[in-house]
């Protein structure tokens, strides 16, 4: 068997995929490490992964537990989203800002991955220090292309081994809240070429990464790298786990609605629309076995709209988004049946 896991982007919202994993981590009596084998994650799903994956001084355990992949969200949230201020409210205010800068500083983010994916000596770690594969995207700018960082093409180039900390800056430069991310990274799309990229958040165009790691791994796991061979589709396993759905009704008043007002409802639009679809890409395609379900969802659902925006970093929003899992996942009978029984059948107990 074969297991990937793959984790939406979402901001702070992220709490919801770590709060699901912690109770995995409980019913099986496994780190999340040890539960799977491949690990994709975009924007805030690519920091967890990252952050699961890296290894550890010894060189052959992972540095971070789930448990403290948590501290992130609860205790260094605001450091990477500051919640509103009066200062914040008259900065907002002034025209030439709201209009032609991001939300955000990217110094809170930028600090907050340094402690989490740099060692001891405050050295960079790689995508090659990563105990397991990882699949994490991103969108270039100069090239207008999407961006895969893998372990595969780390291990084989090591102008692509870019640092951590540069993959999750590149991941997570969500248009209008942080500013877009340029780094050397060499990358090539049609008869566009650079050896600089400038990213912005992959959930532009693959919020759930599900079935990019699915590709990766059935074309590519006869390569040296993965060497399984023998693995057979009907053996590969997919965990994908959304940050969350607020399903708010816009058709009403969106025909009333100028340029500015469209900006920030195309984003969430563009990254809820292509999580779903590739929801249903890998429902109708991966489930070979009527008997056995090879793809499992998980998702909660957001209620209230202002527990929707991905950089609330306020304690009522993560208190919020905790009780969600509560009530949609573990007080929920049916969706605990499907996941013991996914457990089973990957093998994973």
């Amino acid at each position: 068997m074969y297991r990937i896991l793959s984790i939406d982007g979402g901001g702070l919202r992220g709490i919801v995929p770590v709060q699901i994993l912690k109770h995995i981590e409980i019913i099986t009596g496994k780190s999340i490490f040890e539960c799977f084998d491949f690990f994709a994650g975009t924007s805030t799903g690519g920091l967890i992964s990252a952050g699961l994956t890296v290894k550890s001084e010894d060189g052959f355990t992972p540095k971070h537990s789930i448990e403290e992949i948590e501290e992130v969200y609860l205790k260094r949230g605001k450091d990477i989203f500051p919640t509103k201020g009066v200062l914040h409210d008259w900065y907002r205010k002034q025209i030439f800002s709201y209009l032609f800068k991001p939300q955000f500083k990217p110094e809170g983010l930028q600090s907050v991955l340094e402690e989490l994916l740099h060692d001891s000596s405050s050295n960079p770690l790689r995508i090659s220090d990563c105990l397991k594969p990882i699949f994490i995207p991103t969108y270039d700018l100069v090239t207008n292309s999407p961006v895969f960082f893998k372990s595969r093409y780390a291990a084989n180039d090591p102008k692509r081994n870019a640092s951590l900390v540069d993959v999750c800056r590149a991941t997570s430069a969500g248009p209008t809240y942080l500013p877009s991310y340029s780094f050397k990274y060499p990358q090539e799309f049609g008869r566009q070429k650079t050896q600089n990229i400038t990213a912005i958040d992959g959930g532009v165009f693959i919020n759930n990464p599900a079935m990019g790691a699915l590709v990766e791994v059935i074309k590519h796991k006869s390569d040296l790298f993965y060497n399984y061979p023998d693995l057979k589709d009907e053996e590969i396993f997919v965990l994908s786990i959304g940050t969350g759905i607020y399903s708010n009704d816009i058709s009403m008043n969106s025909n009333r609605w100028g340029k500015l007002k469209w900006i920030k409802p195309t984003i969430d639009i563009m990254m809820r629309g292509n999580s779903q679809a590739v929801d249903y890409q890998a429902t109708e395609g991966l489930n070979f076995n009527k008997n056995v379900k090879n793809y499992l969802r998980i998702n909660v659902d957001i209620e209230e709209k202002k527990f929707a925006d991905m950089a609330n970093s306020d304690n009522e929003t993560l208190k919020y988004l905790e009780s969600r899992v509560i009530k949609d996942y573990i007080n929920n009978s049916g969706l605990q049946d499907q996941v013991g029984q996914f457990i089973q059948d990957a093998g994973i107990l």
